[in-house]
């Protein structure tokens, strides 16, 4: 019976442990991300540097690279954080109602009283390769292509999901390198925009 009793407090321990471990990890990933965040709204992405960033996060260059393979991987997953905004989205409407939901969502991601952050997204994307923003797990993805399948009664609308995505990154990129926003309403003009090249799609993929 002592022996079961030690095996057993043994096995609690060791649950507890791994349990601290990852919640420093958490904790840690935490830090640096915050830390980036601090420094990408105050200097260009080609001037940040990896040493800065863990000064600021109060952690070593090695903690650093156990998270993150540089920079750029570190900047995108603050873009990636903010995918969260699809998973806890109330999609309560009809198909048509949903979508347009998911697309509002999505170009007011934007934010357009600070555009360097989306330059900042660019900037890296174009350096660095992050499959995430090409999965087909991504919730944006999930809950645009499951509108689409209810929307029109279509079997296989994945094309049509990533053709709209990359049409809607393509809006955004565009005013990024404007410089300016000459439409007050850019949000309900993208968004009318893109339900249009929806319309266009659909009717593309039946003829």
């Amino acid at each position: 019976m002592k022996l079961v009793s030690i095996l057993c407090t043994n096995q609690s321990y060791k649950s507890t442990m791994a349990t601290k471990r990852q919640q420093q990890s958490i904790e840690t990933r935490n830090r640096i991300v915050e830390a980036v965040s601090e420094l990408v709204a105050t200097t260009e992405v080609d001037k940040i540097k990896i040493r800065d960033i863990c000064k600021n996060a109060g952690v070593s260059l090695g903690s650093f690279y156990v998270y993150f393979s540089c920079k750029e991987e570190a900047i995108l997953y603050i873009y990636r954080n903010l995918d969260r905004a699809f998973e806890d989205l109330k999609l309560q409407g009809n198909p048509k109602e949903n979508i347009l939901l998911i697309l509002r969502t999505y170009y007011e991601m934007a934010n357009l009283n600070n555009l360097d952050f989306a330059r900042h997204i660019y900037s890296c994307h174009l350096t660095y390769y992050d499959e995430y923003f090409f999965d087909e797990k991504r919730p944006i993805f999930k809950a645009l292509n499951q509108e689409l399948i209810h929307l029109n009664n279509l079997s296989n609308t994945h094309d049509i999901t990533w053709k709209i995505l990359d049409f809607m990154r393509g809006r955004i990129f565009n005013l990024c390198i404007r410089f300016k926003l000459e439409n007050p309403n850019w949000f309900d003009e993208q968004v009318a925009l893109t339900w249009q090249y929806i319309q266009f799609l659909i009717q593309s993929s039946n003829n």
